[in-house]
């Protein structure tokens, strides 16, 4: 675990290390180029003047300096042998991660199915009992009792505890369960267990009957066309309540005018989050004529299964996981066209919650240029990006939200950023909601630590990122979507 507190995985060979371990070892090589200068100027400084190996003159002085300088050739062996193996152990670490991570996947499927195929016996067994179980159910209904309390007192304590769900188990069992679907569901048709296609084909089943339906005769999870407003900005470029900078230890106090973003806290900070309505950002860096845009992305508003106004809901976000064009996709790509950008112009999409899914199926599409995603408790884990895309996801270990989108996948472009963001060792308190961890002002908090860890890949992240949108203030513009 770094100094501040997150664990990084992926973005290469190494599938997980601690920040400490490899900002050792850079500074190591550091420190061997260090030495080996020394030894080069060691030498120079014996060629100078060779008067020492006079047996006329004192020799200590000259002996002295062959001895610093063997001294600093063997320093640089030991360093160049201590880099090599923090870097190998690191290495190690990510081959025995992958292989359990790999064994737990694998178990998860197989009980998946074992349990998919024991399914129609489970039903066999509660037909034989279904007069036994009707005559009991009356008997309690005859006595005022209600079968069904033990599950509302159920939902009840959840709701009052919200930190069960929290819980880092619960999530990582809720991601391998979001990952075992297909497999459960072909035990249960009598299959063999040899498709993992994940939680996007069930969604798409879903949506499928839900179409044929017209959304089961209520219009649910039925998608609709979409527009989109501009929003005059009220109260300077960021959104939203502001994270504390760790580096100052005090609030950010929001700019007066555009300003370019720095690091990943300055990104995460323009996410939209106003009561206006706007859910979507967009900002021009660059010049007319060599733009380079990125677009903020908001999360869900709207938690109902039945499409209103507002796209930014269920049905928007059952879409993307099924790797379909939702309305608030479509809007984010209408926004964009309004606010100027063309096709073949750079976007960076960042979004948070359905906004960091929207922003990966933005990448995955293909008919953006799209260098880089950075995605805040999206659930991407199972979404195929381009090789060439450099992705940056935030995903808190005791939130469900990341969960969803099953186990992430191994590719050295993607670098996964977790952390518990309710630790209880460290006092800090669940915030209000049934999801305290997936509260956007906790991931600009992680966003924050993101900027001060010393991982490389976090840095060479950062470092890219701030080259890409410059020091110039940009040209922002603020978006309301409508379902139509």
């Amino acid at each position: 675990m770094a100094v501040t507190g997150i664990a990084v995985s992926g973005g290469g060979t190494i599938a997980v290390s601690t920040g400490d371990l490899l900002a050792d070892a850079a500074l190591l090589g550091h420190a061997e180029r260090v030495l080996d200068e020394w030894v080069v100027e060691a030498g120079r400084l014996r060629a100078l003047d060779d008067a020492w190996m006079s047996p006329l003159v004192d020799a200590g002085a000259g002996w002295a300096l062959v001895e610093a300088e063997r001294l600093l050739a063997a320093a640089v062996l030991e360093v160049a042998e201590l880099r090599t193996s923090l870097v190998e152990a690191a290495e190690q670490y990510g081959i025995a991660e992958r292989q359990v991570r790999a064994s737990w996947e694998a178990g998860t499927r197989l009980a998946a199915w074992t349990l998919g195929r024991a399914l129609p016996h489970a039903a066999v067994v509660a037909a034989l009992h279904a007069p036994t179980i009707a005559v009991v159910a009356g008997l309690a209904a005859g006595l005022g009792l209600d079968p069904t309390a033990p599950l509302h007192e159920l939902v009840a304590a959840i709701g009052r505890h919200p930190e069960w769900i929290s819980d880092p188990r619960f999530v990582e069992f809720v991601r391998a369960a979001v990952a075992s679907v297909d497999e459960f569901a072909i035990g249960a048709a009598g299959g063999v267990p040899v498709v993992e296609a994940g939680a996007a084909s069930s969604v798409a089943v879903l949506l499928t009957i839900a179409a044929l339906t017209r959304g089961f005769g209520t219009g649910a999870l039925v998608e609709t066309p979409v527009r989109v407003d501009r929003v005059p900005p009220t109260g300077g470029v960021v959104a939203g309540g502001r994270a504390p900078d760790p580096r100052i230890g005090e609030p950010l106090e929001g700019p007066l005018a555009p300003t370019a973003p720095v690091g990943v806290a300055g990104l995460a900070d323009r996410i939209p989050a106003d009561a206006d309505g706007a859910r979507i950002r967009v900002e021009r860096f660059g010049t007319e004529a060599d733009p380079r845009w990125v677009v903020y992305i908001g999360g869900t508003v709207d938690a109902g299964f039945v499409p209103g106004d507002e796209p930014f809901d269920m049905t928007s976000n059952l879409h993307a996981v099924a790797e379909r064009e939702s309305a608030s996709e479509r809007a984010v790509r209408e926004a964009l066209a309004q606010s100027g950008a063309r096709p073949g112009d750079p976007v960076v999409p960042v979004g948070y919650s359905q906004g960091g899914i929207v922003a990966a199926r933005l990448a995955a599409s293909g008919d953006l240029v799209v260098p880089a995603v950075v995605s805040l408790g999206g659930p991407i884990g199972q979404v195929d990006l381009p090789d060439d895309v450099r992705v940056l996801s935030l995903e808190h270990d005791d939130d469900l939200v990341p969960a969803l989108g099953g186990p992430q996948r191994d590719e050295p472009n993607r670098v996964t950023v977790s952390r518990d963001a309710f630790d209880p060792d460290d006092g800090a308190e669940h915030a209000p909601g049934a999801l305290p961890a997936h509260d956007l002002d906790a991931y600009r908090r992680t966003a924050a630590l993101v900027d001060v860890d010393r991982d490389p890949r976090l840095a060479e992240f950062t470092g890219w990122m701030d080259a890409y949108v410059g020091r110039e203030p940009p040209e922002s513009t603020l978006w309301r979507a409508t379902r139509e």
